[in-house]
């Protein structure tokens, strides 16, 4: 044997053989513990969801499946790269924000400036041409027919009405 080489025969040999129902029970609460992080991250990720739809005014099933699938990707990273529960509420709300402005800038044409502000005049003029459910389908969908909702979104930012303010939601805080 050369000096300062290590064989795998020899660790092999100093080495204590383990159980192989012990290796089993580990793999066992391995699995059971990874079962236990993607429940709490579903049982984190859907409300999140829910609420941003809502908040928009959608009860559209295929819209609040856009945003949990892509908040679970987030969420999915966020644990990946070691960040813990507590925080990952905190981000997933970020990433529904940013997910829900970005889809309204590809819709409108145009950036959405930063701040809740010009969101929340987007919402209301959302919520008042969504109010008979019309978008609530095309709500996140990359394909939707954005220069109709564009034109409704726009003509609904111009002119408020009274019906927008009546209709004003405040946003859940998690």
């Amino acid at each position: 044997m050369v000096q300062g080489h290590i064989s795998p025969a020899a660790d092999a040999k100093e080495m204590p053989m383990f159980d192989d129902n012990l290796t089993r029970e580990a793999h066992a609460l391995m699995n059971s513990h990874s079962l236990q992080r993607a429940a709490a991250l579903a049982a984190a990720v859907d409300p999140v969801a829910r609420l941003w739809c809502r908040s928009f005014g959608v009860v559209s099933d295929m819209a609040r499946e856009r945003l949990t699938t892509l908040l679970s990707d987030k969420a999915l990273a966020a644990l990946a790269g070691g960040v813990g529960f507590d925080l990952i509420v905190e981000q997933l709300d970020q990433a529904a924000e940013a997910a829900i402005r970005h889809w309204f800038a590809v819709v409108l044409g145009r950036p959405v400036e930063a701040g809740a502000t010009p969101l929340a005049i987007i919402r209301l003029a959302y919520i008042e041409v969504n109010r008979d459910g019309r978008w609530g389908d095309a709500f996140l969908d990359p394909r939707a027919a954005f220069a109709e909702l564009a034109s409704d979104v726009e003509a609904a930012m111009i002119e408020p009405t009274p019906t927008i303010h009546r209709r004003q939601m405040t946003r859940q805080v998690l």
